[in-house]
């Protein structure tokens, strides 16, 4: 058994979440703020979740804790969803579980979220989703997976094998998704998607951990094909300022920068309501190819 984060309380109290193979992969121990006894655990979140831990988080009021993770989805027992676990902080009895993934075809599609943090009435989690290999798959599920069509309904939109999409979501303290987007980074030279058009993906992207800014903003520490990058979210709540308007590329209100072109650091646009997603198994595949600003770190350094 060992851990894999651990996060504080205003009073001092520490939440460590553990890991371990099998039943152990997701728990949590509450520690006294002097650090000599345990106050609960430690409580057991992977068998009934389908969780493997990777950070946790207190609500703004202390009174719940966040878990992000993934693990098999729960109504199948198989393949690959996202997770946000809340608990009740006190006792650390579950509340709400709730799977963060893109739908399409669960056999091809991982969905794996990591980085977690409150973000005011709710948590926003760091995710990716994608397609991870095709070794394994034989006859039609292969043809498929080689070509990157994650969704049998939206094959004109293709993400290869290892191309993987950045996923980030809101969910509110009572486990309701408030929001959630993908993205993927555009380097100058790309072709923005238009909805209705074929569109291949170039690159791949997976957001690892968020930051909460003092300003309301959101930082997403990215996990990019040409290295490492910056995504920035301007507001954690799913609208955007007056000036600004979302630029999901779905059919929904708002705009993206023209083909061709690069937004400036900071415009990215604000999280997309659920209310502007529109219908589709794979409505969230055309969020995957949203402009966003991604700054490659390693490029930067060379």
């Amino acid at each position: 058994m060992t851990s894999k984060a651990t996060a504080t309380a205003s009073n001092g109290q520490i939440a460590v979440l553990l890991w371990g193979e099998g039943s152990k992969a997701c728990g949590i121990q509450m520690i006294s703020n002097d650090g000599t006894s345990t106050v609960w655990g430690p409580t057991d979140y992977a068998t009934d979740s389908n969780l493997e831990g990777t950070d946790l988080k207190f609500s703004a009021d202390n009174a719940l804790i966040g878990v992000s993770g993934h693990g098999k989805y729960l109504k199948t027992n198989k393949y690959y969803s996202g997770k946000v676990v809340i608990v009740q902080a006190s006792n650390g009895k579950k509340k709400t579980v709730t799977e963060i993934t893109t739908l399409g075809n669960p056999e091809l599609i991982y969905n794996e979220c990591w980085g977690l943090v409150d973000a005011g009435k709710g948590f926003v989690v760091a995710c990716g989703t994608g397609i991870e290999g095709c070794g394994s798959f034989t006859g039609a599920l292969k043809t498929s997976c080689d070509a990157g069509e994650g969704d049998p309904n939206l094959k004109s939109v293709q993400f290869g094998p290892g191309i993987w999409a950045s996923m980030a979501a809101k969910v509110n303290y009572d486990g309701t998704l408030i929001w959630q987007r993908m993205d993927n980074y555009r380097d100058a030279e790309d072709v923005a998607y238009i909805k209705g058009t074929p569109y291949n993906a170039p690159s791949s992207s997976a957001s690892e951990w968020v930051i909460a800014n003092a300003d309301g903003s959101l930082a997403f520490v990215q996990d990019e094909s040409l290295g490492y990058g910056i995504m920035k979210l301007k507001n954690s709540g799913g609208t955007t300022s007056s000036s600004t308007t979302p630029g999901n590329n779905n059919g929904a209100s708002g705009t993206s920068p023209a083909p061709g072109t690069s937004p400036a650091p900071g415009t990215s646009p604000a999280p997309v309501p659920l209310g502007d997603l529109g219908s589709g198994h794979w409505s969230s595949i055309a969020r995957s190819t949203v402009v966003v600003v991604v700054v490659a770190i390693a490029a930067l350094i060379n």
